[in-house]
């Protein structure tokens, strides 16, 4: 899309259930993408819920509740505990990811977000209603895109590219703050905090959450922020060739989600599932 031209940046979240080996916290792909948790972020099929977790004494209380948040999941369905939790982890990081994107947009010289309200903390203003109503029946859905007009921008790709990092970036600290949140409760601060058992429960599925929609929407398939950084750091003689492919995106996007649906191979989930598992070691070492 040319820099002349108003432009989206948005998110598109994922969530599902999934079967996993019994490995702690290890993923394996399983008809399709999944986030158990935008970003959004899995696709509709597998997502990552750990089966069977550690047993020493230092994780007795942490083994406990995520086991049983994530057995639910793995039955397929979420009862009513679990969406009061999932629900407040998939909203927040959705949330905040939409609202970075507007901050930096603002920050940099554009005013449109705030002109249309996304400067906000209200969920409402970020939610698609179509694609929030998907995320919880087919497992995939999308939040509202933020528009942005790179006209006011002094570096339109620059700024563009600040833009897109944004909102990912968000969801990167977002899961380092729950990561730290739990490591804590696992060394001991248990011991002082009510309703431990649902705090973890709560921290761990915010983690998988914001690790799942920030290396999702960095695939770069249009529409997700991948895109725009790709676009970004194409030289200007290949715009013109870059926006005609990038118009197939989202059809390209639908059909590689479909294809995990349907057959149970999903490209997405092969490129998500090691990558998410891989920074949930790197966050809480397991």
């Amino acid at each position: 899309m040319s820099v002349c031209q108003p432009v989206i940046v948005g998110t598109v979240a994922v969530s599902g259930a999934c079967r996993v080996r019994r490995v702690p916290f290890r993923l394996r792909q399983d008809r399709g993408l999944g986030v158990g948790a935008q970003s959004g972020p899995s696709s509709a099929g597998a997502s990552p819920c750990p089966r069977r977790l550690p047993r020493s004494p230092e994780r007795s209380i942490f083994s406990r509740t995520t086991f049983t948040t994530h057995r639910r999941l793995d039955g397929g369905g979420l009862d009513f505990y679990q969406i009061v939790l999932l629900v407040p982890s998939i909203l927040l990081a959705l949330t905040l990811h939409e609202l970075a994107h507007g901050y930096v947009a603002d920050l940099l010289g554009d005013p449109t977000p705030r002109n249309m309200g996304r400067l906000s903390l209200n969920p409402l203003k970020h939610l698609d209603p179509v694609g929030t109503i998907m995320l919880f029946v087919l497992h995939f859905g999308w939040a509202k895109p933020v528009i942005v007009d790179p006209r006011n921008f002094a570096h339109p790709k620059r700024d563009m590219l600040l833009v897109a990092l944004a909102g990912p970036g968000s969801n990167v600290l977002q899961a380092v703050l729950f990561a730290l949140i739990l490591r804590w409760l696992q060394s001991g601060g248990q011991a002082v905090v009510p309703l431990v058992g649902a705090l973890q429960e709560f921290a761990f599925l915010g983690l998988l959450i914001n690790i799942s929609l920030a290396v999702f929407n960095l695939i770069p398939i249009p529409p997700l922020d991948g895109s725009r950084i790709i676009y970004a750091l194409v030289p200007a003689r290949y715009d013109r060739a870059y926006r005609k492919i990038e118009r197939f995106g989202a059809l390209a996007l639908l059909t590689v989600v479909l294809l995990g649906m349907v057959t149970g191979i999903s490209p997405i989930g092969a490129v998500l599932l090691p990558t998410v598992n891989f920074f949930l070691r790197l966050f809480i070492g397991v």
